[in-house]
């Protein structure tokens, strides 16, 4: 009997391992969308500069090592959407025993902790949600955890071996993700503080790991010097889509976090929260109970919790912090590397529950998380089906590659589902075109030159206002691009997705709400679409007819049919 006993843990384990790996397969068939066809339009440059060229030259926001992965992934496996998405699945279920060990480490070697933490990491939808999307985000929490096993392992023996793979694992976290630093900052301060005001008697110990720490700083040297080049380089944008933080922002991400439904994962949280029934029991009761276990974690006065919720909360203020500045959005995505911690310290408060209290808690939130996985698999139909649905409308059109679309947002991607015959689609991210007032492409030298002098918001109510167009460079463009790619007879396709629909309105409209300087310095960003759209929209009526304007699953489309024309 002892001996089947001592199995009960490694085949629970698994069970709730396999039990994850079926939630995340479950909903991996699913159209990609925006962030991860840019994954993959990075990864299949040339390995490695032809990657680090795109990343320096027109991206300005990410680091290399995971397009370098991603590069070598696409070799072997292919483009098959569910192999794309298992490049991600494999470290979120790895990530599922590696909590439990993590946990047991942490908290008294529990086993119990150790299996409620796996629990909360297999069944939680947003640990679920970005396991499958072909992104860095789950394997850099994957290597989070894996970087507390380590530090772990350091503080139980003070070996070399253990700050070595710590060394590795947590230099590679913000080379992965440029983010992930703040996971670096907060575990630094709080082990260092852990190691002075708990085992200040240690000073081997405390030696190794300041040595361990300097290291670190210099392997990260490259990672500080492309931080600082992309700093530079987003500062001389003139439009950026990060709005102003909100308490709802961080409303939603507690929500995110803890509740059996996410809200919204693609962008900050920013629309009211209807609360209804369900609501009130798969959201708001999961994230009272959570709180409340991790409030009895936080009285259990032990130095090593006290060290991971020292080392969450810091991570997490120093993202509050750039949200308030405006240098990132408050989304998910952004600081999941945390949640498998969370969980576990949330874990060690509910294993203080009474054995069926815990039960009957685990049950209910696995209920409803997979109730709301399985009722919308998609998870955010619209934004996963945008890229997807313009193919299904070219081919209900009977469009062809005689035909070209111009897409302001997603062009670039538009071609992971592209087949020979479909039509063509030239790479003009509209924005990020705009938001470089140097750039000859979209602006006149008078303009790059009015801009130079800090007279961007003059520029853009000049142009909002003027009745020529954006630019005579941007009317070459257009013309030259899309205009003269098409015989007579033919298609044009303008597709305006999502968000980007409430700039569709006519001159009148939009010429009255940026009337001013003060208006377009408010939002500029909205005010240039206006004219952007618009304006596009005239360059082709010049030699088009406008066949149909219909909008379904989030994206707008004008159809233009060229007419024939003599020179």
């Amino acid at each position: 009997m002892e001996k089947i006993r001592k199995y009960y843990v490694p085949i629970l384990l698994g069970l709730i391992t396999l039990f994850g790996l079926e939630l995340r397969v479950a909903i991996s068939n699913c159209p990609m969308w925006y962030d991860e066809g840019h994954s993959i339009l990075v990864a299949v440059q040339q390995f490695p500069f032809g990657i680090d060229n795109f990343l320096f030259t027109k991206d300005f926001q990410h680091t290399p090592f995971y397009f370098y992965f991603l590069h070598f992934w696409l070799k072997i496996f292919g483009t098959s959407e569910i192999l794309l998405r298992f490049s991600s699945v494999i470290f979120g279920v790895a990530t599922i025993p590696l909590t439990y060990v993590v946990a047991k480490k942490l908290y008294k070697n529990d086993k119990i902790v150790g299996i409620i933490s796996a629990i909360l990491v297999a069944v939680s939808p947003l640990m679920i949600y970005y396991s499958i999307e072909v992104r860095m985000y789950m394997m850099v929490t994957f290597l989070a955890v894996l970087s507390m096993n380590y530090l772990l392992d350091f503080d139980a023996k003070g070996d070399k071996k253990s700050l070595i793979k710590l060394l590795v694992t947590n230099t590679l976290i913000p080379y992965l993700l440029i983010g992930g630093i703040v996971f670096n900052i907060g575990q630094a301060i709080a082990y260092t503080l852990y190691l002075f005001l708990a085992q200040k008697e240690e000073t081997e110990k405390i030696r190794k790991y300041l040595t361990y720490r300097v290291y670190q700083l210099i392997l990260l040297v490259p990672y500080f010097i492309i931080a600082i080049y992309y700093a530079y380089q987003r500062s001389k944008f003139i439009m950026f889509h990060i709005p102003s933080f909100q308490f709802i922002n961080f409303v939603g991400n507690v929500q995110n976090f803890f509740g059996a439904k996410v809200g919204m994962l693609f962008w900050t949280q920013y629309l009211p929260i209807m609360i209804d029934f369900l609501f009130f029991v798969s959201v708001v009761i999961p994230i009272v109970y959570f709180i409340c276990a991790l409030i009895r974690a936080f009285k259990e006065k032990d130095a090593k919790l006290y060290m991971a919720f020292l080392m969450t909360t810091i991570a997490y203020v120093i993202i509050l912090i750039s949200c308030m500045l405006k240098v990132i959005v408050l989304v998910p995505r952004y600081i999941i590397f945390i949640v498998p911690i969370l969980m576990i310290l949330a874990a060690v408060g509910f294993s203080k529950l009474k054995k069926w209290h815990i039960a009957i808690f685990l049950i209910a939130f696995t209920g409803f998380s997979c109730y709301y996985i399985f009722k919308d698999p998609a998870y955010v139909i619209t934004k996963t089906n945008a890229i997807l649905d313009a193919n299904n409308y070219f081919e209900s059109k009977g469009l062809d590659n005689r035909d070209i679309v111009y897409r302001p947002f997603a062009s670039s991607v538009s071609f992971i589902y592209q087949t020979p015959t479909s039509p063509r689609c030239p790479a003009f991210e509209s924005m990020h075109e705009f938001r470089k007032p140097y750039n000859k492409l979209v602006y006149d030298d008078y303009q790059i030159q009015a801009m130079e002098q800090g007279h961007v918001d003059e520029v853009w109510l000049n142009i909002i206002q003027s009745n020529n167009h954006v630019s005579q460079r941007y009317y070459d463009f257009i013309k030259k691009t899309y205009l003269d790619q098409v015989e007579a007879g033919r298609y044009i396709v303008m597709i305006i997705y999502g968000p980007d629909n409430q700039a569709l309105a006519p001159k009148e409209q939009y010429r009255q709400q940026f009337a001013t300087v003060e208006a377009v310095h408010n939002d500029r960003i909205l005010g240039s679409l206006f004219r952007i759209f618009d304006d596009t929209k005239d360059i082709f009526l010049e030699q088009c007819d406008l066949v149909e304007r219909v909008s379904f699953n989030d994206n707008t489309y004008f159809l233009f049919r060229k007419r024939p024309y003599k020179k």
